[in-house]
């Protein structure tokens, strides 16, 4: 299959391009220095090729800064899917859009834990917003469908909880304790600091994911969400003490009020029954072994300076 990858540079793109390019598929993205937010250049780029998947990932990421530059978040992630959006329903209507949301649009669910019973989100759970970056991923989710109801394009959408592996930026949670964990190893520290570790996420390796966007795109239906997610909750200080115990050290953890988020979604765990049954996917790479290849990547990263 022919499979565009807008955002084909940043983390999740370069190793969906793999997974794709393992599985005999032609991966290509947008030309450098086209913007997605260039309506007029991405018009004349979609009708200039031949797409059968297009796998929309480029979009502003980090949920602490949307709160600093929020029109920025919706130029890009809201008007930037919009024109991938109409310029696929124009060039290549017999393609599928799968559109790369995110967990973050249930926002605070009632989902969580109860006793010592844990309640899943599912996709039929309402959307509840809490940040700038979620609103905008919100909306760009009823843009992409406008695609398919509005135009006849079949538009995918995938919800993914945390996600994470080695190569991932240091602004993201786990990637960021990893990397401060190898830095006072090389230092000679003894402790490094840290935001909130009350919260509880569910994470799966970025390989996994990845493998979930390609399984949408041949199996899933049109006009639907499918949480990709491991189904497993875990605190953020679980991880962190996972990552000291891997990392071989016994590095101490000190409050940094400046890593603490002003809103953060308490706990966020997702289920991942309807992509299973549905399209027969499987997260199937521990966190163990997730943890030791982010410790190793910033081993080798930091070593190198």
């Amino acid at each position: 299959m022919k499979a565009l990858i807008t955002g084909l540079n940043g983390f999740v793109g370069g190793w969906l391009r793999d997974h794709l390019v393992a599985e005999g598929d032609f991966v290509f993205g947008l030309p450098d220095g086209l913007d997605i937010c260039d309506r007029k250049g991405i018009m004349e780029f979609m009708n200039s090729v031949e797409v059968d998947w297009l796998f929309h990932l480029a979009a502003l990421t980090h949920v602490g800064q949307s709160w600093h530059d929020p029109e920025a978040f919706f130029r890009v992630n809201v008007l930037g899917t919009q024109n991938v959006t109409e310029a696929l329903a124009g060039s290549n209507p017999n393609a599928k859009l799968i559109y790369i949301s995110s967990s973050e649009v249930y926002g605070q669910s009632l989902a969580g834990k109860s006793g010592d019973e844990y309640h899943p989100i599912k996709e039929t759970a309402p959307i509840r917003p809490v940040t700038p970056y979620a609103a905008s991923k919100a909306a760009a989710e009823y843009v992409s469908l406008q695609g398919a109801f509005g135009r006849g394009l079949e538009v995918i959408i995938a919800r993914p909880f945390n996600h994470v592996g080695p190569g991932q930026g240091d602004q993201f949670v786990v990637s960021g304790l990893a990397k401060r964990i190898i830095a006072a190893e090389i230092e000679g520290l003894d402790s490094i600091p840290v935001g909130n570790l009350d919260s509880e996420r569910d994470f799966t390796d970025v390989r996994d994911v990845v493998r979930a966007y390609r399984s949408l795109a041949v199996s899933g239906d049109s006009g639907e969400a499918y949480n990709v997610c491991s189904g497993r909750p875990i605190s953020i200080a679980e991880i962190a003490q996972n990552l000291i115990h891997l990392a071989g050290g016994s590095v101490a953890l000190r409050q940094d009020p400046s890593l603490v988020r002003a809103v953060e979604v308490k706990t966020s765990i997702g289920d991942r029954s309807k992509i299973t049954s549905e399209v027969g996917w499987l997260p199937t790479i521990s966190i163990d072994q997730t943890l030791a290849e982010i410790l190793r990547f910033w081993r080798d990263r930091l070593k190198a300076i």
